[in-house]
């Protein structure tokens, strides 16, 4: 995917998770100006968990976290996680990871 640029005065903060084997999982979220320059960066590498949408809602609970600590008013957080961003849109969590 290509990455497209926050609008004018903000900033994007991305967030994506990626499996490395063995119930591992890297975490990494960018914070980015809207000419794409690096504003600043976290990773962290997790394990014990079993599906992609519980890191990365690890990782959108993490840029929260941070972004409360910046002083910018408008940050746009972009993920590419379908079942986070349709969560989000509609306000409804999918039964099956409530264990139903």
């Amino acid at each position: 995917d290509n990455w497209s640029p926050p609008p004018r005065n903000s900033l994007k903060l991305n967030v994506d998770a990626h499996c490395l084997g063995e119930g591992h999982w890297g975490l990494g979220l960018i914070l980015r100006m809207e000419d794409g320059s690096c504003v600043g960066a976290m990773t962290k590498v997790v394990q014990g968990f079993d599906e992609a949408v519980e890191v990365e809602t690890m990782g959108l609970l993490a840029a929260i976290e941070w972004i409360k600590t910046l002083r910018q008013q408008t940050i746009v957080i972009e993920t590419d996680n379908r079942t986070i961003v349709q969560t989000l849109q509609h306000g409804r969590y999918p039964r099956n990871y409530w264990g139903v």
